[in-house]
């Protein structure tokens, strides 16, 4: 199934392709994405279009992969030709040649881990324009469907238009409501980069108070070598690091001096000054500096945001 917490750089998706290939066929290509998902995870607290759809064998297959996820996974499958949208208004997803030959070919089918997450960014947008496409919907009398499909929902939350001609450039729905509803769509984006930081700094805040947190906190604190609480707390060193780096993000330690103590001077300079000033992701850093992936690591969290915690009094 599709690992919900993984470190793996790449994955093998080729079963879980597999398993959406064969209900998409078994539905005979006439629905979209979300109810495709709805079935490969089991889900029953939905009116299912045909009661039969629950016998499918691959009802069910897919309960342990978050649904967010399996749509990530789809998603990848329509942008590298696997998938096609049959059907622009419904949003029908259908395979495409180079789908049947993965099916009977012994080959894998490989895919970065960080294409199956979601950024908190895209997940709070997502939950806007799904309750603004409801709120046209009903407004309108029409299905949510005939407002703009999920597919169509997945272009707007990948390209972000910041104005009506970019809006209507994509083109995810009839131009009638673009001219009526722009304002909402551009607002919702505008907003869910904010919303969605606000939203990560509170459930942080909350994470670090948990037990383990504070005993590697503690750890640390005492002068513990990462290596040494790893083998105290019987955890991975990149999970120390992990908790460390939470850690510093909220204030609760201050790990800058510790990264200059293992990074050297002229890489932090050169590692920190890429991400300050060019805002570049880790995976252009990779490629730009030519640095390992642990020196990167290090530098990102050194020039991240800290959020200085509110002590009670």
């Amino acid at each position: 199934m599709l690992h919900n917490i993984t470190m793996q750089t790449t994955q093998n998706i080729k079963a879980e392709a597999i398993i959406l290939f064969n209900t998409i066929l078994a539905t005979k290509q006439l629905y979209g994405m979300s109810y495709i998902v709805r079935l490969v995870r089991g889900d029953r607290y939905f009116e299912l279009k045909k009661a039969e759809h629950e016998k499918l064998p691959t009802f069910g297959t897919l309960t342990d992969s978050y649904e967010y996820k399996v749509k990530n996974l789809i998603t990848w499958l329509l942008k590298n030709g696997y998938l096609t949208i049959t059907n622009l208004q419904y949003g029908s997803l259908g395979l495409t040649a180079k789908a049947y030959l993965l099916m009977h070919s012994e080959e894998e089918l490989l895919i970065e881990a960080a294409d199956l997450k979601t950024t908190a960014e895209n997940r709070v947008l997502a939950d806007s324009l799904k309750r603004i496409r409801k709120d046209i919907a009903e407004k309108e009398e029409k299905a949510v469907y005939e407002i703009f499909t999920d597919w169509s929902m997945q272009k707007l939350i990948d390209e972000k238009p910041k104005n009506v001609t970019e809006l209507k450039l994509l083109a995810p729905m009839s131009e009638s409501y673009i001219d009526s509803y722009a304002h909402l769509f551009l607002k919702a984006i505008e907003m869910a980069k904010s919303e969605s930081v606000v939203q990560l700094q509170v459930l942080l805040q909350e994470k670090v108070k948990m037990p383990e947190y504070q005993m590697i906190k503690a750890l640390f604190l005492s002068g513990y070598s990462i290596e040494k609480i790893g083998k105290e707390r019987q955890v991975e060193l990149n999970t120390v690091l992990s908790y460390l780096g939470d850690l510093h993000k909220t204030g609760e330690i201050d790990l800058k001096p510790w990264i200059q103590q293992r990074v050297d001077a002229p890489v932090l300079h050169k590692a920190t000054t890429f991400f300050a000033q060019t805002q570049g992701t880790f995976q252009e850093a990779l490629q730009v500096l030519g640095l390992d992936y642990e020196t990167l690591r290090l530098a990102k969290l050194y020039v991240s945001k800290v959020e200085v915690r509110e002590e009670s009094f």
